[in-house]
């Protein structure tokens, strides 16, 4: 498996995407990782393939569209890829892309649940951690549902005496006390060791507002005969309360997680110009709530429109927090690393990883990609002649602070000639394998280049080799889709 990289191309997922403000922000993560393997998320297609993740090669493709070019959402987990286009969920293995399994998420629902009339707007997936289940979200009109299933493609109901299957988002919100608005959402299902939870939200459009959310705390049963189906209950519901009550924030850009029995809420507001932290007790909804401003991470910043949440560490969990900045003639990435922890005095903690140094505090990464084991980051910049380049800083045992580090190797790796006008300018850094000794990074150009490197230790230097790329001599790679 550790030479197998897996790339899937589709349309970000946006929960309610804004017309009047240049987000793209998506909403699923653009890289899901599994033992050498990525899947990521770009802007055209719904075509994955599997690459040899030493030499590029393409090993095997598939389309994952759904009916209608509905697009597909992916989670990859212990060598299969499990996929739902909003009617069909899939299993496939990692290796050779053959098909495990495929239930008909909508026919199966309503047969669970008696009415029909029920439809997917945003396909949305999530495999839980550390759990033997797959969430997927439904809709009825304006009111959307969580269904569950095993990673056998069985549906899991909801109570040994009950044929339902769905829980829906407007029944636990009316259990948390929360008052109804237009649209009761999903947001997201969240795990932190044995618990899992989902989480609710009220919203009248492309905004949601803090104080419409909720927690649930669901038990699953799975020491049951095999004749009998795995269910699950609810074990219970609460409101989630911060101070900042009033605060609304963009639907599309809400990104969550949970560690250590706290649920973690973050999303952008004020016209993207904000972002909002906060967390949440599992047990009692209270919470706490920070904010991060523009201007703390990067002077010229003009508005956020990325939120990329990665591996956990001992400092806490990794943010990467991207953005437009105020260059011209054309606007350019800014992409900064932060740490989001529990804090005793303030609930919340965020630390943006820098030099610490006030000379370098504006320091621009237009896209960085972090190996906690290695303490490496590896960040990609444009220059203004279209070339894209490669720096990298070692981080402190702690991971708070950083510092510049040599690097030798090819770290040119988009040339001017293949860069030129906006075709280098560097869109996501993915990490794709992360050890104590290396790290290989996929970076992706906004005009379709995609070029893999690998990062090793070298005495007291690092060493960047890269190892394909999807463009050869200024032309891209005949066997790729038009855009990855």
């Amino acid at each position: 498996m550790k030479n197998l990289l897996l790339v899937l191309l589709l349309l970000p997922l946006c929960l309610a995407a804004s017309t009047s403000h240049r987000f793209k922000v998506d909403y699923a993560s653009p890289v899901s990782r599994n033992d050498g393997a990525v899947v990521w998320l770009t802007t055209h297609q719904c075509h994955a393939e599997a690459r040899n993740v030493t030499d590029g090669t393409v090993l095997w493709g598939r389309d994952l569209c759904g009916v209608g070019g509905r697009n597909a959402v992916v989670s990859v987990r212990e060598g299969v890829i499990y996929s739902f286009d909003g009617t069909f969920l899939r299993a496939e293995k990692e290796n050779d892309g053959s098909k495990l399994w495929e239930a008909n998420v909508l026919a199966r629902w309503s047969e669970a649940n008696a009415p029909n009339g029920f439809d997917v707007t945003s396909p949305r997936l999530w495999s839980v951690n550390e759990r033997s289940v797959l969430a997927a979200v439904v809709s009825r009109g304006r009111k959307e549902s969580v269904v569950f299933y095993d990673l056998e493609g069985r549906l899991i109901l909801l109570g040994s005496a009950s044929a339902t299957a769905a829980l829906a988002a407007r029944k636990l919100l009316n259990e948390a006390k929360r008052k109804p608005a237009r649209l009761a959402k999903i947001i997201d299902v969240v795990s932190s060791g044995d618990r899992v939870g989902v989480v609710t939200g009220y919203s009248d459009g492309d905004e949601i507002a803090l104080s419409s959310f909720a927690y649930s705390e669901i038990r699953f049963h799975e020491d049951r005969d095999d004749n009998e189906a795995t269910t699950y209950e609810v074990v219970h519901t609460v409101p989630l309360k911060t101070a900042e009550v009033s605060s609304a924030l963009k639907l599309s850009s809400l990104r969550s997680w949970a560690d250590k029995s706290k649920v973690y809420i973050v999303g952008f507001r004020d016209y993207a110009a904000t972002t909002f932290l906060s967390n949440f007790d599992m047990d009692t909804g209270l919470g706490n709530g920070k904010e991060i401003r523009m201007g703390d991470l990067f002077s010229r910043m003009l508005w956020f429109d990325a939120i990329t949440v990665d591996q956990y560490t001992e400092a806490g969990r990794l943010v990467r927090l991207a953005g437009q900045d105020g260059r011209l003639p054309k606007e350019y990435r800014t992409e900064s690393l932060v740490i989001v922890r529990e804090d005793d005095k303030e609930g919340i903690a965020c630390t943006k990883v820098s030099s610490g140094d006030e000379d370098h505090l504006d320091e621009q990464t237009e896209a960085l990609a972090y190996c906690p084991l290695l303490h490496v980051a590896v960040a990609a910049n444009s220059e203004n002649d279209g070339t894209t380049v490669l720096s990298a800083y070692k981080t402190s045992a702690d991971h708070l602070t950083w510092v510049w580090k040599a690097m030798k190797g090819d770290t040119e790796i988009v040339p001017a000639s293949s860069g030129r006008t906006t075709r280098g300018l560097p869109d996501y850094a993915h990490l794709v394998e992360c050890t104590d000794d290396s790290m290989t990074v996929v970076v992706t150009a906004q005009g379709g280049i995609a070029v893999s490197v690998r990062v090793e230790k070298k005495d007291d230097l690092l060493l960047a080799t890269r190892l394909w790329t999807t463009e050869k001599d200024g032309v891209k790679d005949a066997s790729r889709s038009d855009e990855l």
